[in-house]
């Protein structure tokens, strides 16, 4: 019976000589569907040599069309470039909010993740006030309080803006 330990020494030899092959093609991303303890050997001997991606099972079984490695790694091409872009957006707009007094970085990346980098959706910033629960109002009619909700949407955001508002 050979020994356990040998079989493992075998994987790791054939996973990096994959790898060795794969650079030769010029890959630079290796996306994996999963990371149970069966993955996680291969994601340490690729790791350092590859842009690892660990992706949702699920939502490559959602992508459109008929399943075959070539497709896929097309599509998660695809995916990991916009997500590229869309992280310079972001970048952009984390520089441009710390220049605000009283917002950091931390405060910067929490109100774009609420947000997002398009404000073309708030024809005002009474809009943005009023999407976000701050828009103060008179909830009293006759002399009586009316029961009043804050928005539940923006509650994150809310907390983030009014900590700016204090300085904390």
């Amino acid at each position: 019976m050979p020994e356990a330990g040998a079989s493992v020494r075998h994987r790791h030899a054939g996973v990096a000589s994959a790898g060795r092959v794969a650079g030769r093609f010029g890959v630079t991303h290796v996306a994996m569907e999963s990371m149970g303890v069966y993955g996680k050997p291969v994601w340490n001997v690729l790791e350092g040599r590859f842009a690892l991606l660990l992706v949702n099972a699920t939502h490559i079984k959602n992508v459109p069309g008929r399943k075959t490695d070539g497709k896929d790694c097309a599509w998660i091409s695809v995916a990991d470039q916009e997500i590229a872009r869309r992280s310079r957006e972001m970048e952009e707009a984390d520089q441009l909010l710390d220049t605000i007094p009283g917002v950091n970085q931390v405060t910067a990346r929490a109100l774009v993740a609420e947000i997002g980098t398009r404000m073309q959706r708030f024809p005002t910033a009474q809009s943005g006030a009023s999407w976000a629960g701050l828009c103060p109002g008179n909830h009293e009619s006759a002399g009586k309080r009316l029961s009043w909700q804050p928005v539940r949407e923006a509650l994150w955001l809310r907390r983030v803006l009014v900590q700016v508002g204090l300085g904390d």
